[in-house]
């Protein structure tokens, strides 16, 4: 198979990922809950979205004006303007809980996307101590495009096993839905390798006669297993830039067929 955007490992930041790769776009939304409690930032969302569209959210300047003079737990901006979004005054003694993020699907932004992982969507949730419980709310582990994680998560101390629940559900959800990311579960990466010319050949054939490829990459996934299992050769074509990245106990790769900007 030939795919856009190969992410490794299954986590919920490897699930949020895959999901804005496929095209969903956050809009921001006063009205399903009403306006977001902070003025300031509901009129910056307002006047953003009124003067760029629906993918205003995507832009440079408006995440940087957007998120200025905003607080809390994180230090990025970014991260802290989507917190802000995504659960408003989470650390205030007000419950304004309910997010003022909606998501679309917008095919100018779509990647195909495939995921492996070496056990069950939701990473290492599934291998911490059944009798760990999460130090913050429940719902504050709910992922992007997910308008009922409050009701499904709530807001106790939950148990290690109900949030990877939440996580596989999510990523089941996410590989049902149409132009979703592919899952492989069971699966680690065993080798990367630019591929000989007699692939690029038979990829080129495989993608509809498309050569206009910079590098053609092939990575060899295999059972998770001790015996190694079978394996499974993704081909992943690019005409941008491929960015393979190595830590002490895992390989990332990532690679993209087109450059992923606001047009």
């Amino acid at each position: 198979d030939v795919y856009d955007v190969l992410v490794v490992g299954n986590g919920p930041t490897a699930l949020s990922l895959a999901m804005f790769l496929s095209g969903r776009v956050p809009t921001y939304d006063d009205l399903t809950h009403g306006p977001h409690p902070n003025k300031k930032l509901h009129r910056c969302m307002r006047d953003a979205t009124t003067t760029y569209g629906e993918a205003a959210l995507l832009l440079p300047e408006v995440l940087r004006h957007c998120s200025s003079g905003l607080t809390g737990r994180a230090r990025h901006p970014v991260a802290l303007l989507y917190d802000s979004l995504t659960i408003p005054m989470a650390d205030s003694s007000h419950r304004h809980y309910r997010p003022r993020l909606r998501y679309h699907f917008d095919s100018r932004y779509h990647r195909n996307v495939v995921v492996v992982g070496s056990s069950s969507s939701g990473g290492s949730w599934n291998v911490m101590h059944d009798g760990m419980r999460i130090l913050s709310p429940a719902f504050w582990m709910g992922l992007p495009d997910d308008d009922q994680f409050y009701e499904k998560l709530g807001t106790h101390r939950a148990r290690r096993g109900a949030i990877a629940r939440y996580y596989h559900n999510y990523a089941a959800q996410l590989s049902t839905s149409p132009n979703g990311p592919h899952f492989h579960t069971g699966r680690v990466v065993a080798a990367t390798r630019i591929a000989t010319t007699s692939t690029a050949a038979t990829t080129t054939s495989i993608t509809g006669g498309r050569s206009n490829f910079d590098s053609i990459w092939k990575v060899v996934v295999r059972g998770g297993g001790s015996s190694g299992g079978s394996s499974v050769v993704v081909v992943v074509a690019t005409i941008a830039a491929v960015v393979v990245t190595i830590t002490t106990t895992t390989l990332h790769a990532y690679a993209l067929r087109k450059p992923i900007t606001a047009p």
